[in-house]
């Protein structure tokens, strides 16, 4: 349908590039589209002249529009995906659609086929508008149901029509198919004289109070005199979309989406209107014409005075189907007795001119003569108020609708078709200076080429050459017709030397080494500027065999090239710059028994930048090596390298040195989005040895009967017992899978291990994260399955373990050696050997906030949270401990003793806020030796001044927790250890205060409590203590002093002397309930 503007000002002789918004103006829709439109013709004419009136692209889409025969039934003829110009215009047809003659988007309910009868097949384009009533997706819900813009949609519509003879390429569809001869002219005329001498005159021209856009449209075609036609003052833009038909008693009710959008822009009793949808319209078929005669504003049900259809296709016969066909009600504007109405409220076409109103003439002509107007063709005009004027058209063709044809097949009776679309362009020799056909002297042709280069092309077929092709002459293009030109030097010397060259190309050849040789098949030497692609290079498996060496050249680009089993696929050797090496296939020789090793793309002494991605290198022993020293330290001078988008797939390696997928020694790289799978052997998928770099996004898949010497990633170097100095790398969003060792940092400083997934369920895994001499490094966000350790590290500093998550295998989180170091907000679940273990560390080790769930059930005695040896404070706090000793299956392995938290030689603790407990207390043995905690001290030292006395200890506080188990001794317990009288392994101070503890406890012996402390002296305020067990103490002392205030215990308080009693007497301050 049309929709609502003002006018349209387009016109391609004024030669406007652009359209300008100026400050502060008004805005008219007319400018808007006059932009549209400059930009519609500027890509029409482009397509036109670059591709010509018809054509296909045959580069990306070569069988676009090609019409192939479907058996059925029903016959049917199949289209082919891709895209196809006319007349500028694009047709298309997306991979996937699956569309054929009978289903296809702008052809409904098309002719069946008859594959018995001679039958042309061709491409009809035109141009429709589309509103909101033909595409109700264009309405946006936020505006309430208000249309906004329109849209230009490009129809295409492949048909058939059986000619009546021997079907052919090569008819002229024009002429089978002519374009409408019909033709306007506007005018606005003066008015008659008034019969009353003192009334002046109206003035000439438009005589109406609104400015509008008139349109005039052809209902019924026909030549001259016969067509008939309707017009409207808005464009018919009065339009409404069509929910339900009834007819009855001759007339129709017609549901619609809305009466108008004001009392003026509506429909009303009196008006003509057209009924018609995407079926009729698409067919190219007239709507169905019509009289308002009730209108029911409530319901939105507009009456017609017929019942529809009067004639033609028949409408939508549900409501469904009124709906999917885009059903549409159109107002139009001739009222009798201005006009000359026939029964449809239509007007003959005539050479007039013929009144429309309000001053408004329209006049009627063919061109050429004798020819006819077609339905739906349409013109507009704008009328103005300001000077009384119409636009001017004279003998004007209708502004639409346009088609354009092409012939796509011809299908004989029974046969075949034959393609009938536009050819690919004529090929030749080009614009190539000289073609080499097979036998002809490559090397005399390039010889020859111009001091200011020039293009040598092989013609395919087989090249054979005595020695190497030499290239030394700047601007040369190397080439092949295709993929069948082969050069072939049958003496293994090599096939191509580029020497002190600039700006070179090599495209489109297969360099093929007759015998095993030591000279590379390619070699670059001081070149600049070169490129090589689309090429293959073939030769044979040996240990010094290489595909292409480059040494001292600068802006090398390898893209698009398949090597094939080469020792060394390529080598950039010293002085090279700027290499990219992209969408490349390296065919290795794998591990084969007398390969000693081989390895895919090397880069050693670079001193600029390298791109090494989207590569697919297979049964390599080593992948892709950015290292300038093999035996020592790693390094590299590479600048700014980006190894991304690779797909490596290693073989064995048998050898005793490690073999690499990914090994980058320069600093600042960046290692992403690679795929690496591999098989046993000491390998490591991918190292980084620079720092500033990343490794991000990578999958590293290990198909290997177990872990063996096997590392997915690791940053640094260990030589000769030192260090690579590095730091800030940053290892994120990596997928590590299979049999394997996970993350290694070596000697890191800064570094950043986050969101990697190590392992899968079910298959067992190496050491997940290793920091290892590490300095002030995060690994966060980490989820580790399966694991023998899942994070462990040793030696290091002020590292930040948050957040990770391990499930299952052996043990959780290891920490030894380590100054400060910190575990936050980690989830351990099922660990079979032990839950956060430290052993030896400085300074504040900190445990906050974690989650262990059935640690330890797999060994004799389990720790979900232990410490052995902390050389400063242990805090511990807000964690929460389950079912420490069991194992998720019920039937599994459980262990004989469980701690919850044991914390051993620690020089002082702080232990607060922790939940350990069990989801089912009776699964543990009530006479076996659990602890919710133990905790001992590391140091208690006496010094004697004669009369006085220095005690030199620390302090331990248990505060805030809620302790939930069992323990035939003890819940809670704090051990002490007396070297001699002056040394004990003891805290000095205790504080404890404000725990719950509920015991599962059997008969004790007389040493039994659920909470047993030693240590100096003890200060226990406002614990509550409770057994199952009916009298089983609830504390024993063992006689240390200290106040013992505000407690609620269950039972009586062990070792506790009268001397030692504050507040007196206790029991006033404390219960027993």
């Amino acid at each position: 349908m049309s929709g609502d503007y003002s006018r349209f000002t387009f016109d391609p002789r004024r030669r406007f590039a652009a359209v300008l918004m100026q400050q502060g103006r008004v805005q008219l829709d007319s400018d808007w589209n006059e932009e549209a439109d400059l930009l519609r013709e500027r890509v029409r004419v482009l397509g036109l002249d670059a591709g010509g009136a018809a054509w296909v692209a045959h580069l990306t889409t070569p069988n676009a529009f090609l019409i192939g025969l479907l058996a059925g039934p029903p016959a049917d003829l199949s289209i082919g995906e891709g895209r196809l110009y006319l007349d500028g215009r694009l047709a298309e047809v997306f991979a996937g659609e699956g569309i054929t003659y009978l289903n296809q988007p702008f052809l409904p309910d098309p002719p069946p086929f008859n594959p018995a009868v001679d039958t042309l097949v061709y491409l009809d384009m035109w141009e429709r508008e589309v509103s909101w009533a033909e595409d109700s997706r264009l309405l946006d819900v936020a505006l309430g149901g208000v249309d906004t813009t329109t849209r230009i949609q490009q129809v295409w519509q492949v048909k058939r029509v059986e000619p009546g003879n021997p079907a052919a390429c090569g008819v002229d569809l024009d002429a089978l198919f002519p374009p409408s001869a019909g033709r306007l002219t506007t005018s606005a005329v003066a008015p008659p004289a008034p019969d009353d001498p003192c009334v002046l005159p109206p003035n000439a021209g438009y005589r109406g109070i609104e400015n509008r856009l008139y349109r005039v449209e052809v209902q019924v075609g026909g030549p001259l005199g016969t067509a008939r036609f309707k017009w409207s003052r808005d464009n018919g833009s009065i339009v409404s979309r069509v929910s339900a038909i009834a007819v009855a008693g001759g007339q129709s009710q017609i549901k619609v989406n809305r009466i108008g959008r004001d009392e003026v822009l509506r429909f009303t009793v009196g008006d003509w209107v057209t009924l018609t949808d995407d079926y009729r319209e698409l067919n190219g078929e007239s709507g169905q014409m019509a009289r308002v005669v009730d209108i029911d504003e409530a319901q939105r049900i507009v009456t017609l005075d017929r019942a529809v259809p009067t004639a033609g296709r028949p409408f939508g016969p549900t409501a469904a189907d009124i709906t999917s066909r885009n059903t549409r009600l159109q107002r139009w504007d001739e009222q009798a007795p201005a006009n000359v109405l026939d029964a449809d409220g239509l007007m003959t076409t005539a050479a007039g001119p013929l009144d429309l109103e309000d001053g408004v003439q329209v006049s009627f002509s063919v061109s050429p003569a004798g020819g006819s107007f077609h339905v739906g063709d349409y013109w507009v005009f704008a009328a103005r108020t300001a000077d009384a004027s119409v636009e001017v058209l004279a003998q004007a063709p209708p502004r639409g609708i346009r088609h354009q044809y092409l012939q796509l097949a011809a299908i004989p009776a029974g046969a075949t078709p034959s393609d009938c679309r536009p050819p690919p362009p004529s090929s030749g020799e080009g614009c190539c200076t000289f073609v080499v056909h097979p036998g002809e002297d490559i090397q005399a042709a390039i010889d020859a080429l111009p001091p200011e280069g020039g293009c040598v092309c092989l013609k395919a077929g087989l090249h054979l050459i005595e020695s190497p092709l030499v290239l030394q002459k700047d601007n040369v293009s190397l080439h092949g017709e295709s993929l069948g030109a082969i050069l072939y030097n049958r003496r293994g010397t090599g096939l191509l030397i580029v020497s002190q060259a600039l700006h070179d190309r090599v495209h489109d050849l297969v360099f093929r080494q007759g015998e095993a040789g030591a000279q590379p098949v390619i070699q670059i030497e001081g070149a600049e500027d070169f490129g090589l692609s689309d090429c293959r290079i073939e030769m044979f498996a040996r240990r010094d065999s290489v595909g292409l060496f480059a040494v001292a050249s600068t802006g090398i680009d390898i893209a698009n090239c398949t090597i094939g089993t080469p020792n060394i696929g390529l080598w950039f050797e010293k002085g090279c710059a700027d290499v990219s090496v992209t969408g490349c296939a390296l065919d290795m020789p794998g591990d084969q028994e007398d390969q000693t090793t081989n390895v895919a793309i090397v880069a050693r002494e670079m001193r600029g930048f390298l791109t090494i991605e989207n590569n697919i290198i297979t049964a390599a022993i080593n992948g892709i090596i950015v290292n300038d020293n093999a035996a020592g330290p790693p390094r590299s001078r590479a600048r700014l390298p980006r190894i991304s988008g690779n797909r490596i797939q290693l073989g064995v390696n048998r050898q005793d040195e490690t073999a690499f997928g990914i090994d980058v020694a320069a600093p600042n790289a960046i290692v992403n989005n690679n795929q690496l799978i591999y098989r046993e052997g000491r390998l490591i998928g991918i190292r980084l040895c620079g720092s500033g770099s990343s490794c991000t996004d990578n999958v590293c898949i290990a198909r290997t009967r177990e872990v063996g010497l096997t590392v997915a990633i690791v940053a640094g170097d260990e030589t000769d017992g030192k260090f690579l100095p590095l730091e800030r790398i940053a290892i994120s969003g990596n997928i590590l899978e299979g049999p394997q060792h996970g993350i290694v940092l070596a000697g890191v400083a800064h570094a950043d291990v986050s969101a990697n997934l190590l392992g899968r369920s079910a298959v067992p895994f190496g050491l997940g994260i290793t920091l290892n001499q590490s300095t002030d490094t995060m690994v966060s966000d980490n989820h580790i399955l399966e694991p023998t350790f899942g994070i462990f590290a040793m030696s290091g500093a002020r590292n930040c373990l948050r957040q990770n998550r391990i499930d299952g295998g052996n043990f959780g989180i290891g920490i030894a050696l380590e100054e400060a170091p910190s575990v936050t907000e980690c989830r351990l679940t099922d660990l079979d050997r032990g839950g956060i273990l430290m052993l030896a560390t400085t300074q504040r080790s900190t445990i906050v906030e974690n989650r262990l769930i059935r640690c330890g059930g797999g060994v004799d005695r389990a720790v979900a949270i232990g410490a052995l040896i902390v050389f400063g404070e242990w805090h511990v706090e807000a964690n929460e401990v389950m079912d420490t000793g069991l194992s998720a299956d019920k039937a599994g392995p459980v262990a004989a003793i469980a701690y919850g938290i044991r914390g051993l030689y620690v020089l002082e603790a702080r232990i607060a806020s922790n939940l350990v407990t069990y989801s089912d207390a009776s699964t543990r043995d009530p006479a076996a030796e659990d602890r919710a905690l133990l905790m001992q001290g590391l140091l208690d030292y006496i010094i004697d001044f004669g009369d006085r006395r220095l005690e030199i200890g620390f302090p331990v506080q248990i505060c805030d927790n809620k302790f939930i188990g069992t323990g035939a001794t003890a819940l809670v317990e704090l051990l002490e250890r007396q070297i001699n009288d002056r040394i004990y392994l003891r805290f000095e101070r205790v504080m404890v205060s404000g725990n719950y503890c509920a015991h599962v406890t059997a008969n004790g012996n007389q040493q039994s409590a659920t909470v047993h402390l030693l240590g100096r002296a003890l200060t226990i305020s406002s614990n509550q203590i409770k057994a199952t067990t009916p009298g089983f103490p609830s504390w024993q002392l063992n006689g240390r002093r200290g106040p013992f205030i505000g407690n609620i215990s269950n039972g009586p308080t062990l070792g506790r002397a009268p001397a030692n009693q504050f507040p007196s007497p206790e029991n006033a301050f404390n219960m027993i309930v």
